[in-house]
């Protein structure tokens, strides 16, 4: 996610200029995402609660255009065609021929033995914890301010009885080795502590306004894993853009990871699904966590090939996108009262 609560707008509303509204009336503005033949209408399903006094009742006289996230998109007439011709079967049965194609290409580009795929980032990140933390009350490192500490609902503690450790969050994503290498747990077995198992990153990372980890930084966090005997997991939402961005392929970000997460439903444009990539072992040990997770599907090739249409062309698109998203950036003023833009530290090479 790039920009958080940013509307594109050229004209006036309720006859003062954009730059005069309150941060509060364009955070309505953008929640609601409702603009339509030129009037505001409150939707139907708001995960903001918004209190109808609160709503503007005028009129708008300008277009809003929606950045709030890279999930508001809808698929195209391609897309559709895709999902509605798919050959499928059942994916339980591991017999949907669309699922074992996407994961067949999947596990090629991101350069690990096998992949899975699940519903969503959330759940593909928690069965990737649940995967390597098998113990109850075993531990992993997290940054403080990563996706999988803060807005997945504690379910690693939650669901899977694993305790998180969190270490800073530095403005670049990354944070201190040193800190890391102290916070592994070195009393344990002691009956006293936890067992440290696993380092989790995040590239980019969503609440450092889309930073991308230098590769410099995952050769260290292997090197320390390695050393106390570690694994490394990677929120990869939107590993794409962290691997043109860089100008690499995502395999070599991946090489020092144990597994990896990677969405469809951000960057590329699907509307739902994500995959998780590592050994054949760990993938055998995720069917089975995505089951008991409720995340076994059945003729889930309706899904795969809007994944399947979304990555034939992703990496061209995100080269693009992250063309317009820099010129984008550098149009707007630097600083406004209620936003910044961070040009020198988005992922938008």
């Amino acid at each position: 996610m790039l920009f958080r609560f940013l509307p594109l707008t050229v004209k006036t509303f309720q006859g003062k200029t954009c730059s005069n509204l309150s941060s509060r009336n364009f955070k309505i503005l953008l929640r609601s995402g409702a603009v339509s033949n030129g009037s505001y209408e409150i939707p139907a399903r708001q995960y903001y609660k918004i209190p109808h006094s609160e709503v503007p009742q005028a009129s708008f006289s300008f277009l809003t255009v929606d950045l709030r996230s890279d999930t508001v998109t809808k698929p195209g007439a391609a897309m559709r065609r895709a999902m509605a011709e798919a050959e499928v079967g059942d994916d339980v049965f591991g017999e949907d021929p669309t699922v074992n194609e996407l994961q067949r290409q999947m596990a090629e580009l991101l350069g690990t033995e096998d992949t899975l795929f699940v519903p969503s980032g959330t759940m593909g990140n928690l069965i990737s914890v649940m995967c390597h933390c098998s113990e109850r009350g075993a531990e992993l490192l997290v940054g403080d301010e990563s996706h999988i500490h803060l807005y997945e609902q504690g379910g690693t503690s939650q669901l899977a009885g694993v305790h998180p450790r969190t270490l800073m969050t530095l403005p670049d994503g990354t944070f201190d080795l040193n800190e890391l290498e102290y916070k592994i747990c070195h009393n344990y077995p002691d009956p006293h502590y936890p067992r440290t198992c696993l380092i989790c990153l995040e590239s980019t990372h969503n609440m450092k306004g889309g930073c991308v980890l230098p590769l410099s930084f995952f050769k260290e966090i292997r090197t320390i894993a390695d050393k106390y005997k570690l694994a490394v997991h990677l929120d990869g939402a939107r590993l794409l853009n962290a691997a043109v961005s860089l100008n690499i392929q995502p395999s070599e970000i991946v090489q020092y990871c144990d597994s990896v997460m990677m969405c469809f439903s951000k960057a590329v444009g699907a509307p739902v699904g994500s995959i998780i990539g590592g050994s054949k072992d760990f993938i055998q040990k995720a069917v089975r966590m995505r089951k008991a997770l409720g995340g076994g599907m059945r003729q889930v090739g309706v899904l795969a090939a809007a994944a399947l249409e979304a990555m034939s062309d992703a990496m061209e698109r995100l080269k693009a996108d992250h063309l317009n998203a820099r010129r984008f950036a550098e149009g707007l003023p630097q600083q406004c009262h209620w936003y910044s833009v961070y040009i020198s530290r988005l992922a938008v090479a």
